[in-house]
């Protein structure tokens, strides 16, 4: 499935899907879940969390939900409980939950992630910006501090005291 059409870039896909209006948007995510069920067929579970997406943006919340579900006990299945925690936190709204759950991720990345711009990194700013969104400012610093750290072990020293600077 995935041979057949393919982004050369993410901004790509997110440049065309912008330009869509809501409603063939929605269309459009629909039919690439089904596609997606169908394809994989028994193997569809693998792709829970792609396809609880994929259905949630097309407006289909019974299968999403589900999917989310389902992704939530594949990630523990592999003992990947943080990721367990964060497909449940998405699947019950707990907006909190996932913000804490990123973090928890990006706490878990860090062990082996030394790169200012890796997964580490990258689930940290996730959870910076939830976190900020909802007013959690002990999470927000927590954040910032561990993306320092992270910037000081891989990274020059004005990024590093640039990303333990906490926003006004």
């Amino acid at each position: 499935v995935a041979g057949s059409f393919a982004f050369r870039h993410p901004l790509y896909r997110e440049a065309m899907a912008a330009s869509a209006p809501l409603r063939r948007r929605s269309t459009v995510h629909a039919r690439i879940g089904t596609a997606l069920e169908r394809a994989y067929g028994p193997s569809a579970p693998q792709l829970a969390a792609e396809l609880a997406v994929h259905f949630e943006e097309g407006n289909d919340t019974t299968k999403a939900i589900g999917y989310r579900l389902v992704a939530a006990q594949v990630a523990a299945a592999r003992h990947a409980f943080a990721e367990a925690v964060l497909a449940l936190a998405q699947r019950l709204g707990q907006r909190r939950l996932e913000a804490l759950a990123l973090h928890l991720l990006g706490e878990v990345a860090s062990h082996g992630d030394c790169q200012p711009g890796g997964a580490a990194a990258d689930r940290y700013a996730q959870a910076t910006s939830l976190a900020a969104i909802l007013s959690m400012r002990p999470l927000v610093a927590h954040c910032h501090l561990a993306l320092g750290k992270l910037a000081r072990r891989g990274g020059p020293a004005d990024q590093a005291a640039a990303c333990t600077l906490l926003p006004g």
